[in-house]
């Protein structure tokens, strides 16, 4: 494998005129990784191309401000070999979009909008058939508020409706794909995934001390799903059985719904000289898909996360246990992920190398070593990708 990267930042602020601030990011990027058959390269997968990003906070209009901006990214795929299983594609994205915020006195009211027009184009080939051009134009809104209720507590609600375009694997996807052993088949015909999304948020802040729960519900009138066909075929898609047989799947376009909760909280005090803080979090997704009536695939199952730091001077210690439920709320063709619980334990310290501030830290990732997997990962290959075991890692962050 070969990976190069090349970033660049700048940030200008000009002395006059309507822009307060301008930000501009650039990233290019050079991949490549070639897969062996013995001595011999089977497939070169490769992925180049570029992206730009500048934004412009303009001054303040009255009670209104915000940064408008533009993005462009373009990025050319490749798949050269046996086991190539999408063509070689080009995409070309190009937005525009804003972001405003208007204080009202008793609370904030924001408003965003992103237009964005997309090219996924595929060269076709003797296993792809003749080259094809999709052109996706695409409007994402979205409405949010924040309103203080006392003077520690605050309630903010956001509304959105996104649009999102298939990427090159769910349209042109036809083939074994050795990494997951599944048949993946696009489809080349998908439409534009869109949703609502509606969140509700109640938050509490005193000091150092903060807790937030909320809920939220999305709706897809068109959700891009990679879901079993509850088939196995061979290499050339047909239907077959035997060892050289691999299930097949499929991305679909469905109707979908999900909905679910989320919670956090932190509080910090001082006892016996150290500084502590515990908190806890937790979250829960469930999602349907409301054309078949399953569950959708791949779903996290409710996780909740119990923590304790404490700091004396130079020193932080943290444990940490998380915890996630068993997920057995699958669609046809699809299996039971068990839950697990792991435990972290860190420890840094701050001190100064010649006058610039570095941190140490030592972390012991799954220190019970235990045997987990994770739900979220397609069900061919989630038995033989365990999450990671027990991991002690150190380092040092010199900051100047």
């Amino acid at each position: 494998m070969r990976r190069n990267q090349v970033r660049a930042e700048g940030e200008w602020r000009p002395a006059g005129g309507a822009f307060a601030e301008l930000k501009l990011q650039l990233r290019g990027a050079d991949y490549e990784h070639r897969e062996m058959e013995g001595s011999e390269v089977g497939t070169v997968f490769s992925s180049r191309g570029g992206e730009l990003r500048l934004e412009a906070r303009h001054h303040a209009l009255g009670p209104l401000r915000g940064v408008v901006g533009v993005q462009a990214e373009n990025f050319d795929f490749s798949a050269l070999g046996e086991e190539a299983f999408v063509p070689d594609t080009t995409t070309r994205r190009l937005g525009l979009f804003a972001l405003e915020e208007m204080d009202l006195g008793p609370g904030i009211v924001s408003a965003g909008a992103r237009i964005e027009r997309a090219d996924v184009d595929s060269d076709g080939g003797d296993r792809f058939g003749a080259a094809v051009s999709r052109r996706f134009t695409l409007g994402s809104f979205s409405l949010g508020s924040v309103m203080p209720l006392a003077p520690a507590w605050s309630v903010s609600a956001n509304l959105a409706a996104t649009e999102r375009a298939p990427t090159y694997f769910e349209l042109y996807a036809d083939g074994v794909h050795a990494a997951t052993g599944a048949y993946e088949q696009g489809d080349p015909t998908l439409k534009a995934e869109r949703g609502t999304s509606v969140d509700l948020a109640l938050q509490w802040k005193s000091g150092a001390s903060k807790a937030r729960a909320g809920v939220f519900a999305t709706r897809f009138s068109r959700f891009i799903s990679l879901d079993s066909a509850n088939v196995s075929v061979d290499e050339d898609g047909n239907v077959a059985s035997g060892d050289d047989a691999v299930p097949l799947y499929r991305f679909d376009s469905v109707r979908a719904q999900l909905h679910g909760f989320e919670f956090e909280a932190e509080h910090v005090f001082d006892a016996a000289g150290w500084r502590w803080t515990p908190s806890a979090s937790a979250d829960f997704t469930r999602a349907t898909n409301r054309t078949t009536g399953e569950a959708l695939p791949r779903i996290a199952p409710w996780r909740a996360t119990l923590a304790l730091a404490a700091a004396r001077g130079d020193w932080t210690l943290r444990t940490e246990v998380r915890h996630a439920g068993r997920q057995d709320r699958v669609p046809e063709g699809d299996s039971a992920t068990a839950g697990y619980t792991l435990l972290n334990l860190a420890a840094t310290r701050h001190f100064s190398i010649a006058g610039q501030d570095a941190l140490w830290y030592l972390k012991l990732d799954n220190a019970t070593d235990r045997l987990a997997y994770n739900a979220t990962a397609i069900e061919t290959v989630r038995g033989l990708t365990p999450l990671a075991g027990r991991a002690l890692s150190t380092g040092l962050r010199v900051d100047f």
